[in-house]
């Protein structure tokens, strides 16, 4: 899909009675709506370099050009129904399944069906801390049929502070676009900042680990 045509395929905006009467929960689902195209923009921008390939899976990263920040993107075709791919990445526990590295991602605020505040920690190791994250998840269907969910970290009083670094998620996207009744295509946008001090080798070892995340769901998915 052309990064041009994301806005014509939005559902009509939510008022307030979609969020509940809750201006803070409308402002939110607004800024998800904003952060979809933002993020389906960035996907046709030049200049991603290949970082693996194979299986049918592509990850590609570029730097930011004002830090050491890796924008990743990925994509690949499962041979699954969007119904089923979609319900796996709608159970919180479906990505501890299929990455190791991810230690909670719970619910802490269900707002509504679509909308839910969660946090989500990732495990170190002997030379870096743990990271967590303090972010909003949010559904949208688009006109089309497919569907996107967007992530991005905010603040809440209901996210406990721990003993992690609170790292910064601008940019999560995952579309689920149907290809057939059996063929689902992934697309995934990630622009994370770690925060704290982490090695450059490391964060490229993290990079790759979104290749094993993905290939590990066609698996699961396929089985």
């Amino acid at each position: 899909m052309e990064a041009s045509g994301i806005g014509s395929l939005l559902p009509a905006e939510p008022t307030l009675e979609d969020a509940g009467n809750d201006q803070v929960v409308l402002d939110l689902m607004l800024k998800a709506r904003e952060k979809l195209q933002e993020a389906f923009d960035l996907s046709q921008t030049d200049g991603w370099d290949s970082v693996k390939e194979g299986k049918g899976i592509s990850l590609w990263k570029k730097k930011e050009s004002d830090s050491n920040i890796n924008i990743l993107k990925r994509s690949m075709e499962v041979n699954a129904s969007i119904e089923k791919v979609l319900e796996f990445y709608r159970d919180p526990e479906g990505l501890m399944k299929v990455n190791d590295k991810v230690k909670a991602n719970e619910i802490v605020v269900d707002i509504n069906e679509n909308t839910k505040i969660m946090r989500r920690e990732i495990k170190g190791n002997l030379v870096v801390s743990n990271r967590d994250l303090s972010i909003l998840w949010h559904q949208i269907t688009l006109t089309d049929g497919s569907v996107a969910i967007v992530m991005f970290s905010i603040e809440h009083d209901k996210v406990p502070e721990t003993k992690c670094v609170r790292a910064s998620l601008d940019i999560g996207l995952l579309h689920l676009s149907k290809v057939s009744d059996t063929s689902t295509d992934l697309l995934s946008v990630l622009r994370l900042n770690p925060k704290g001090s982490v090695p450059a080798m490391l964060v490229n070892k993290m990079s790759k680990k979104q290749y094993d995340e993905f290939e590990a769901v066609k698996k699961l998915m396929e089985a």
